[in-house]
């Protein structure tokens, strides 16, 4: 499972940003390249689950701390973003997002969401409640693209 899918990035962006996001080789293209897209969701799962799994058993139990989810959902979502569009502003939004990630993991957060003595917005200073991205930041059409062999970076 991921912890965002190709229909939340649209969700929190746009299906046009999604479309030039997953097409740079085709700029006339009309529909956004699910499978590229699904293969970004599956990555930024991956790079998180490497970091949950230092203290974690995966998969995490959302019914045990529902919040999780979504904080999940937006780090996922900005990774994606980033590998998507690797600028100076993804790039500062994904370093946001993965000290989260390690917030969450070495300072108790999830442990404590459970049991109900950590709110969202105290375990992920940068995502509030209702909120899936950390700064606004939206992909970028003339921005340079990375492949997906480039992505292992963002950590």
């Amino acid at each position: 499972m991921s912890y965002c899918t190709p229909q939340d990035i649209i969700e929190l962006y746009s299906e046009d940003e999604a479309i030039s996001a997953t097409n740079w080789e085709d700029p006339d293209a009309s529909a956004v390249n699910t499978p590229r897209l699904q293969k970004h969701c599956d990555m930024a799962t991956g790079m998180i689950d490497i970091v949950l799994m230092r203290r974690f058993q995966l998969p995490i139990d959302f019914e045990a701390i529902p919040q999780a989810e979504e904080a999940l959902k937006a780090i996922a979502a900005t990774f994606v973003r980033s590998s998507l569009n690797p600028n100076e502003e993804t790039l500062a939004a994904t370093e946001a997002a993965r000290e989260a990630l390690e917030g969450l993991v070495d300072n108790d957060a999830l442990v404590e969401m459970a049991n109900g003595r950590r709110t969202l917005e105290a375990a992920t200073p940068g995502i509030q409640a209702g909120e899936t991205q950390f700064p606004a930041i939206r992909f970028g059409v003339a921005a340079p693209r990375w492949t997906e062999r480039n992505v292992g970076g963002l950590f």
